[in-house]
């Protein structure tokens, strides 16, 4: 089953789960602007919530490269 985008209004499918480390999981959850319908608060992603590619740039991005010199 396809796991839709938590942005509010967006119904892209699949995505980047949310990250566990607290503070940057916070800043995702404040960028995305969703509440929580019965606290009103900010709401608080499950394990198995994503945010869709469309919701980034590439600045967002981490790229790393690999060496292969020595690979057989």
């Amino acid at each position: 089953m396809p796991q839709y985008c938590s942005v509010p209004g967006c119904r892209n499918s699949g995505g980047h789960k949310f990250p566990e480390e607290r503070e940057l999981q916070l800043r995702w959850r404040v960028a995305i602007k969703r509440r929580d319908s019965t606290t009103k608060g900010l709401w608080k992603p499950g394990k198995h919530d994503v945010v869709c590619a469309a919701h980034f740039k590439e600045a967002d991005y981490r790229f790393w490269t690999i060496r292969l010199d020595n690979f057989q």
